[in-house]
């Protein structure tokens, strides 16, 4: 199955549409990378798709984001982290062994940001 082979609507609205199961399940199912543009991006919104970020993840997805720079802080220092952790060997092995779970990804956003970060 392809992403052409899905049942997507023009548009998705969340006051109508159930955005999780509706568009973002379906798709990170059948994904290799997940680009996304956001005029304001936070760790927060990883939450939403959780469960489905976890498989699409363990099948070496890649995401790219690009979002407004205007970041808060607690987001800035998880995206640095991951930066750092690509030279740190000590971050490179606890990042490495982060279980990627959807449990871990609504938990513990920061670190997983931090480790989407040193996985690309």
């Amino acid at each position: 199955m392809s992403l052409l082979d899905l049942d997507l609507h023009y548009k998705y609205r969340s006051d109508f549409d159930r955005l999780y199961e509706d568009f973002y399940e379906k798709c990170l199912n059948e994904s290799n990378y997940y680009d996304r543009a956001a005029g304001y991006f936070s760790c927060e919104s990883l939450k939403l798709i959780a469960r489905g970020l976890e498989t699409f993840l363990y099948n070496d997805g890649k995401v790219r984001i690009i979002a407004n720079p205007h970041l808060q802080d607690r987001d800035l220092e998880a995206i640095s982290k991951g930066y750092e952790a690509k030279e740190a060997i000590i971050e490179k092995s606890l990042l490495r062994e982060l279980a990627i779970t959807a449990q871990t990804i609504e938990d513990d956003t920061l670190n997983v940001l931090a480790w989407l970060i040193y996985k690309d």
